[in-house]
This record gives C-alpha cells, structure tokens and sequence, in this order.
C-alpha cells in the first residue's frame, strides 16, 4: 500500500522556521577497547540544534520512542502542536 506525498521531495532539508522539520540519526562509534556506542539525536533543520540525544551502548526500539518524547516535550511541554506542521 503506497502512501499518498503529502508534501514534494526536493532534496532541500533546510527550512527557514524552526520546529517545522526536524531529522533524526542514529551512528556507531567503535571505542578503543572494541565495543560499540551507539549514538541517536533529533535534530533542528533550521538552525541544525539537537534537540534531544541518546548514547548507549544498547539501543532499541524503546529508546528511540522515548528520545522522541523528550524532543517533543523539550520543544512544546506539555501542549503539542497541532497536527501536519512538525
């Protein structure tokens, strides 16, 4: 089932306002003694500030939901935006 586009993909990520299009990543860094850290944030594309992030050395599923939560309510507290302009 195709997803209806919703808005035109055109390769430009940077937006002019902040808290209208956020990104988020997640990396591993290999440390000297061989393990790995992983890394995740949510990030600004406007003026690029992380807003939240995540470092671990196990990350799952949860932690990326609970990432999102703390940006969401770093951002707006307690009261979201309304929905389709974040």
């Amino acid at each position: 089932m195709e997803c209806p586009e919703l808005r035109p993909h055109t390769g430009q990520i940077a937006v002019e306002v902040s808290n209208t299009r956020w990104a988020s990543d997640i990396t591993s860094i290999k440390c000297w003694n061989g393990e790995k850290l992983r890394v995740a944030f949510v990030m600004d594309c406007c003026d690029r500030s992380i807003i939240a992030w995540r470092a671990s050395k196990h990350m799952q599923a949860v932690d990326i939901e609970v990432l999102v939560q703390e940006a969401l309510h770093r951002r707006f507290g307690e009261k979201l935006p309304p929905l389709g302009p974040l």
